[in-house]
């Protein structure tokens, strides 16, 4: 795995959650105590009210240029201020120097690793197939978006508005799978038209094992290609070996294989 290839992979990730943070509204924002910046190469997130490392940490620091210790700092700063339980610093490969920068403050790896997956998009389509229909959505369907990704993932009532917020932004597609007008799965897709990244894919309880996250992976995928992109990427948790992970095992069936894994450093 080239450095280059591991810069756009986090840069994609990173420019895709700078977007959803700058995306909530303000009242959501003060309620769920949410809160982003970038910090040199990288960016930090927290949402103290959904105290997952999903939206409560570091990463794509020390990527692209050495990691400066008053970077690191400031976003250690900005997760205490808002009170996000146990954030999590996130070290890609080549980044070491974070590494020794995150032990000197009292943290460790978890032994709770994500995958980083990557597909280029030379190769031939991943074919898939649900009985339900499928559909790009607009701002006048944001609902069905926030709806499904929210029932999805368990979120509380706000963070469906979070999400309906950043349909329509420059550079996102969202993808939504209906069993007749009930929105039961979806998924977001966000181009720059060299790199793809894929997100916010869930599917709801009472729909799962129908194939819905295959399909909207293969959607995604496809009209991926046909903007222009040549890489696609996205990750997920690692699941421990009692553990489902559903994600973990799609994403691979539809084409992607893991390009590195991610530590995450947490502190106790």
């Amino acid at each position: 795995m080239t450095s280059d290839i591991i810069r756009r992979l986090e840069a994609a990730e990173r420019d895709a959650y700078a977007d959803l943070y700058a995306s909530v509204p303000d009242d959501v924002r003060t309620l769920l105590g949410v809160e982003h910046r970038r910090i040199g190469d990288g960016l930090v997130i927290a949402c103290r009210a959904v105290p997952q490392i999903l939206l409560n940490r570091i990463f794509a620091l020390g990527v692209f240029e050495p990691p400066r210790a008053e970077a690191l700092e400031d976003g250690l700063a900005l997760l205490a201020r808002t009170g996000a339980s146990r954030p999590a610093i996130q070290v890609a490969p080549g980044s070491s120097a974070l590494a020794d920068l995150a032990v000197a403050r009292g943290f460790a790896p978890a032994g709770q690793e994500w995958a980083k997956f990557a597909l280029p998009l030379d190769t031939s389509p991943a074919r898939a197939s649900t009985g339900l229909a499928i559909r790009e959505i607009g701002p006048d369907e944001a609902g069905a978006f926030g709806e499904a990704v929210a029932g999805a993932f368990g979120m509380p009532p706000p963070v469906r508005r979070w999400i309906e917020a950043l349909v329509g932004s420059p550079g996102w597609r969202m993808f939504v799978a209906f069993d007749g007008a009930q929105p039961v799965g979806a998924g977001a897709l966000r181009s720059d038209g060299v790199t793809a990244w894929l997100g916010m894919g869930g599917t709801i309880a009472s729909h799962r094992g129908r194939g819905v996250q295959q399909a909207i992976l293969a959607r995604r995928l496809a009209e991926a290609r046909a903007a222009g992109n040549t890489l696609a990427t996205t990750e997920t948790g690692i699941p421990a070996p009692d553990e489902a992970g559903p994600s973990f095992k799609n994403i691979p069936r539809a084409g992607f294989r893991i390009a590195y894994v991610r530590p995450n450093y947490r502190r106790d």
